[in-house]
């Protein structure tokens, strides 16, 4: 276990990740520590529905894998990408914006509007 340097085990960033109600593959459901939930500017105890068959575009809200400070971790983080580089910010504050090139971090999914159905979402994205 590691901890990033606001003293926070990574361990605890993440409550876990369960398969949504909808029954759709592509739709997960995140539970966000309360941490987390204000760094992505999120309210607290709720949980959030992630599209992993969304691609990531400047703005969109995301769940990304990267390595950082030796070990890898999952963050929610408002995505922004430029000549081939990606700032991650944390709109709720508190936290300085990570920068990787694209190919240095996974994007697992784009946070969706919880009120938007699942049978909306066209099929294969």
């Amino acid at each position: 276990m590691t901890r990033d340097q606001g003293g926070v085990s990574q361990r605890t960033r993440f409550a876990g990740s369960r398969p949504c109600p909808c029954g759709s593959p592509d739709h997960v459901i995140l539970d966000l520590a309360d941490d987390e939930a204000r760094l992505a500017g999120l309210p607290s105890g709720q949980p959030v529905r992630v599209d992993r068959s969304r691609q990531a575009t400047t703005g969109d809200l995301v769940w990304v894998e990267l390595v950082r400070h030796g070990s890898t971790q999952r963050i929610v983080r408002r995505y922004a990408r430029d000549s081939g580089w990606v700032t991650l910010a944390a709109p709720g504050g508190g936290s300085a914006a990570v920068m990787r090139r694209q190919g240095q971090l996974l994007v697992l999914g784009v946070v969706v509007d919880d009120s938007a159905s699942c049978a909306a979402a066209p099929p294969g994205g």
